[in-house]
């Protein structure tokens, strides 16, 4: 029996060449977005979504199984020539489909802003271009070209991650994340917030969150209503003093239970987010 990845490996790879409605569910994307794009990405893109409508001018975004680069190429023409977009995939072949038609797109929108890399999603720090390149000058014979070879990885990682820390605005995924095997998850979330610019969930007082929720700032923040209305003339003292992150229990109610805290201990004297 095939492990996940390898499955998910050999039929996007064959997708990759040709249409496959089965992986396909029916999205409607901006039209304009999809003029400059030639139809062999259109109906080979797989999704479920259009993750594109998050993506404001001028930033970085990150696409994490970017397959054959639809969204990465309706993200470009959003984020502008002042933005960014790096799209990530362990499949070779979607890659190829993805890079083919990297320049002519670049030429139809008048800037080049985005790349595609090759890599796990779950382990953003390994360039498996990188280690193809080692391989193929230093195959794995014997146990110690293995320890040689797990020195390399680890020097890579450090040195010249895929995807380097605090470089992204926001990552994109179109229900790619649900093909990480489950002992895996937990790894993909912790890149996921290494990478991505530091602006953690923070709580505020009433009177900051209705400023916040108006021009100029409400397009760069996203709001996240409590769980429960209190009237303010019920409600306790906002502690403005407090630096520490909170946890999501605090603010989503003592019986939530849907986020990992990895055996962590929060609420009084704990220090997780």
């Amino acid at each position: 029996m095939k492990d996940i990845e390898t499955a998910v490996r050999t039929r996007y790879g064959a997708a990759s060449q040709k249409k496959e409605e089965a992986l396909c569910c029916p999205v409607e994307y901006d039209p304009p977005y999809l003029k400059i794009l030639p139809a062999e990405i259109i109906e080979r893109d797989y999704g479920c979504g259009d993750p594109s409508r998050f993506v404001r001018a001028g930033e970085t975004v990150l696409d994490l199984g970017s397959g054959g680069g639809k969204i990465c190429y309706i993200a470009s023409q959003i984020v502008g020539e002042k933005g960014r977009v790096i799209g990530v995939d362990a499949n070779r072949e979607m890659l190829a489909l993805a890079n083919k038609y990297l320049d002519e797109i670049a030429k139809k929108i008048g800037f080049a802003n985005t790349e595609f890399r090759y890599g796990k999603i779950q382990d953003l720090r390994l360039n498996l271009s990188l280690v193809d390149e080692y391989l193929n000058d230093k195959p794995i014979k014997t146990a110690n070209d293995f320890f040689n070879y797990e020195s390399f990885t680890e020097n890579i990682k450090r040195e010249k991650p895929l995807v380097a820390d605090d470089s992204v605005d926001v990552i994109l995924s179109n229900c790619v994340l649900n093909l990480v095997k489950p002992e895996d998850k937990e790894q993909m979330f912790a890149e996921m917030f290494r990478v991505l610019k530091k602006g953690a969930r923070t709580a505020v007082c009433d009177n900051t969150f209705q400023i916040y929720n108006r021009e100029p700032y409400a397009k760069d923040i996203i709001r996240v209503e409590p769980i429960e209305s209190v009237e303010l003339e019920n409600a306790k003292e906002f502690d403005c003093k407090r630096t520490a992150k909170r946890s999501p229990r605090e603010t989503k109610g003592l019986e939530y239970d849907l986020t990992d805290l990895s055996g962590e201990t929060c609420g009084e004297g704990g220090n997780c987010c």
